[in-house]
C-alpha cells in the first residue's frame, strides 16, 4: 500500500467513510438476522407445506413495484420449508447476487447493499419482517453514502461529503425501528467517535477497505447486468409494438400521402434497432467481464459454510467425553515423530459433522486456526485448490505471522498443480512458524473430500510443528483413506458397547430424552407409542438406534407426527424406505412417471459436477 497517499486529506476521508460503512453494516447485522429468523418461523407456522404457496405469498409480500425484478434466482427454494434456512427467504429481498449467492448464507456474510435491500423491500406490519419499517428516505440516503464511497473517483471524498455520509448513516441507525438494538446503539457511538477522532492507525484499515470495495463493485456489476437485461427486454417489446403500429400507419400513409412522417418513423425504428444491438453488445461484454472476475475471485476466496443454527445448538447434547479427550490430546506434548492428527471415525448419522460444527463454535476466535467441511453435494468443498485458498485465508486471519509469510508468494505457476500449491501455501509456511499458543485445524467429512485431499492432510499431519494439530472426521473403511493415518490418535462414535453405562449409550440416551421433551412441547401430546411408559419407549429407541443419532431423531419425529405404525425400523435405510412408501404408495406410477425425471435430473447434476471439476 502506498503510504504516501495518507498525506492526502481527501484520500483519508475516503478511508474513514469506508470504515463508517463497515461499522453501519456490522450494527445492522444482528437485528436483521433476528428479524429474518422470526419471519421465517412465522411462515413455517402459517403457510401450507408447498413451495408454490410460499412463492405466491412472497411475491405479494415483496415491496418492489416491479415484480419482474424479484430475485428468485438468489434463493434455493428447496430449503424454504427447512427450519434454520431463513436467509434463503431473505435473499429474495435483495438485488441479484449472481455467483455470490452460494456464499451469502446469513446476515454475517451479506454486504451493506444486501442489508439495505432487505430493509427497503421486505414486508412490514404484524406479519412482516419489521413492524412500521425503516423510513425509505433514510435508506436512500444511506445507499447514496455507500455509492459515494464505492464509486469515488481517485478514491477521494471531500470534507463536506464525508460529513453528509456520516449524517446519513447515523440517521439510518437512529430510526425508531432500529435504534433500540444494542449493536445498533453501539454502532451509533462508534460513528460519533470516528467522525470526531478519525482512524488512529489508518494503514490497518486500507486493505480491508479494498477487499470491501472489490466485493461492492462486483455486486454493482451483477445488479447492472440484471437491470440491462430488463432494459433489453423492454426495448425489444417496444420495438415489436412499434413495428405493429407501423403496419397500421402504412395504410394511413398511403391514403394521406404522409411519406415524410413515415421516413421519420423509419429513422426512429432504425435508431432503436441500433440501440438494441448496442445494448446487447454491452450486456455481453459486461457478462463476460463479470464471469471472468467472479471465476477468478471464487476460487481464491474463503469458502462460506452455513452457520450453526439456534436449533442445532439447542439439539446438540452429549459427546462431552470426546471434547475432554481431544482437549487433553491438544494439551499433550507429542514427540517429533508422533502424528499431529486426531481421527474421529463414525458411520452415517452418528453425529460426526454435528460434533465438528459444535467444536468449531466452541473454539472460534480462540485456538481455532481454520476449518473446512467436505460436502459431496458441493463440489467446490471437495476441490483441493479451493480448500487450499480457503484454509490459507482463515490462517491469515488467525495467525498474523503466517499472513506475512504468504502475502508475497507467487501462486500463478502452481494453478495446475494443487499438491504443490498445498505445500506452498499450507505445509511450508506452517513449518516455519513458532507459535507460543496451541492451535488446531478441523476438517470434516474427509472421506467425501477424496484421496487427493486425504493424502495431503496425511502428509501434513506428519510434518506439523508441535503447536499445531489437525482434527479430522471420516466414515469407516473409506477408500480415499486406505493406508493413511494409521499412527494417528482416534475415537469411534459408533463403537457398539452393550453396557448401559458406556459413553456412547449415555450420549444417545441423553439425546433421545432431550428430543422427546422438545417434541412433546411442540406437539403438545404424548403419542400412543409412549403412552404406557415414556421411559420404556425412549429406551427402546436408544437400543434400536445402535448409537445412530439420525436414526433416533427421524424415528421420534415420525412417531410424534402420527406415524406410530412404523414400529422400530431396523436401520436408516428402512426409515427412508418407509417414508418413501408413505409419500408415493403407487410404485408403478413412480417407476413410469417419476423415476425417468429423477434420472434426468441426476444425470444433469452429475454432468455439472464433472464440468465444474474439469474447469
Amino acid at each position: 500500500m502506498a503510504h504516501s497517499r495518507l498525506s492526502d486529506p481527501e484520500y483519508r476521508n475516503w478511508v474513514i467513510v469506508g470504515r463508517a460503512i463497515q461499522i453501519t453494516r456490522n450494527g445492522l447485522e444482528t437485528i436483521i438476522q433476528n428479524a429474518a429468523d422470526k419471519y421465517h418461523t412465522s411462515l413455517l407456522t402459517t403457510l401450507p407445506n408447498n413451495v408454490h404457496a410460499w412463492k405466491s405469498h412472497l411475491q405479494n409480500a415483496h415491496r418492489s413495484r416491479d415484480k419482474r425484478k424479484m430475485s428468485w434466482s438468489n434463493s434455493d427454494n428447496t430449503q424454504w420449508l427447512t427450519v434454520g434456512a431463513s436467509w434463503e427467504i431473505a435473499k429474495i429481498f435483495m438485488a441479484p447476487l449472481g455467483r455470490r449467492k452460494l456464499d451469502v448464507v446469513s446476515a454475517k456474510t451479506t454486504d451493506i447493499s444486501g442489508l439495505l435491500n432487505i430493509l427497503e423491500w421486505s414486508p412490514r406490519g404484524t406479519n412482516g419482517i419489521f413492524n412500521t419499517g425503516v423510513d425509505l428516505s433514510k435508506i436512500a440516503d444511506a445507499r447514496s453514502a455507500r455509492n459515494l464511497w464505492a464509486h469515488a473517483p481517485l478514491l477521494h471524498v471531500t470534507d463536506a461529503d464525508k460529513v453528509n455520509a456520516f449524517a446519513s448513516l447515523t440517521s439510518l441507525l437512529q430510526d425508531p425501528e432500529l435504534h433500540h438494538d444494542k449493536d445498533v446503539h453501539d454502532a451509533i457511538n462508534k460513528l460519533t467517535s470516528l467522525l470526531n477522532t478519525g482512524l488512529a492507525v489508518i494503514e490497518e484499515k486500507e486493505l480491508e477497505l479494498f477487499v470491501q470495495l472489490k466485493q461492492q463493485l462486483g455486486q454493482d456489476i451483477v445488479s447492472l447486468g440484471s437491470d440491462m437485461s430488463c432494459w433489453k427486454d423492454e426495448v425489444g417489446a417496444n420495438l415489436e409494438q412499434i413495428k405493429d403500429q407501423i403496419k397500421g400507419l402504412d395504410e394511413f400513409v398511403k391514403k394521406n400521402e404522409l411519406q415524410d412522417a413515415l421516413k421519420t418513423v423509419d429513422t426512429r425504428i432504425s435508431h432503436l434497432e441500433d440501440s438494441t444491438i448496442t445494448t446487447n453488445s454491452r450486456l455481453e461484454k459486461l457478462e463476460a467481464i463479470s464471469e471472468t472476475q467472479q471465476l477468478s475471485c471464487d476460487m481464491e476466496q474463503e469458502l462460506k459454510f452455513n452457520p450453526v443454527s439456534d436449533r442445532m445448538k439447542e439439539e446438540f447434547v452429549g459427546r462431552e467425553w470426546l471434547f475432554s479427550d481431544i482437549g487433553n490430546w491438544l494439551e499433550k506434548d507429542l514427540g517429533p515423530r508422533e502424528s499431529r492428527a486426531f481421527l474421529i471415525w463414525g458411520g452415517a448419522g452418528t453425529g460426526k459433522s454435528s460434533f465438528a460444527q459444535e467444536f468449531v463454535r466452541r473454539h472460534e476466535g480462540e485456538k481455532l486456526a481454520g476449518y473446512h467441511y467436505c460436502q459431496k453435494d458441493n463440489p467446490r468443498t471437495c476441490d483441493l485448490k479451493s480448500l487450499v485458498y480457503s484454509l490459507s485465508s482463515m490462517l491469515s486471519k488467525s495467525l498474523p505471522e503466517y499472513a506475512a509469510l504468504v502475502e508475497k508468494l507467487q501462486t500463478d505457476q502452481f494453478r495446475d498443480d494443487p499438491n504443490a500449491l498445498f505445500d506452498l501455501l499450507i505445509t511450508t509456511p506452517l513449518q516455519q512458524l513458532n507459535e507460543s499458543t496451541r492451535h488446531f485445524l478441523i476438517i470434516d467429512g474427509l472421506d467425501e473430500g477424496g484421496s487427493m485431499i486425504a493424502s495431503c492432510l496425511a502428509r501434513l499431519s506428519g510434518t506439523l510443528p508441535s503447536w499445531l494439530r489437525v482434527i479430522l472426521t471420516a466414515r469407516h473403511n473409506a477408500p480415499a483413506l486406505s493406508g493413511l493415518f494409521l499412527k494417528s490418535t482416534s475415537a469411534k462414535l459408533d463403537h457398539l458397547e452393550t453396557s448401559l453405562e458406556s459413553l456412547s449409550s449415555k450420549d444417545i440416551r441423553q439425546f433421545v430424552s432431550m428430543k422427546y421433551r422438545k417434541l412433546q412441547t411442540e406437539y403438545n401430546c404424548i403419542p400412543s407409542f409412549f403412552a404406557n411408559d415414556e421411559q420404556v419407549g425412549q429406551e427402546k429407541i436408544v437400543q434400536a438406534s445402535q448409537n445412530c443419532f439420525l436414526y433416533a431423531k427421524l424415528v421420534m419425529e415420525h412417531i410424534f407426527d402420527g406415524h406410530n405404525e412404523i414400529g422400530l425400523p431396523a436401520s436408516l435405510s428402512e426409515i427412508y424406505c418407509l417414508d418413501f412408501k408413505r409419500r408415493i404408495p403407487d410404485i408403478e406410477f413412480f417407476e413410469k412417471k417419476v423415476a425417468p425425471v429423477l434420472q434426468i435430473v441426476l444425470a444433469i447434476q452429475s454432468a455439472k459436477a464433472f464440468l465444474r471439476k474439469e474447469i
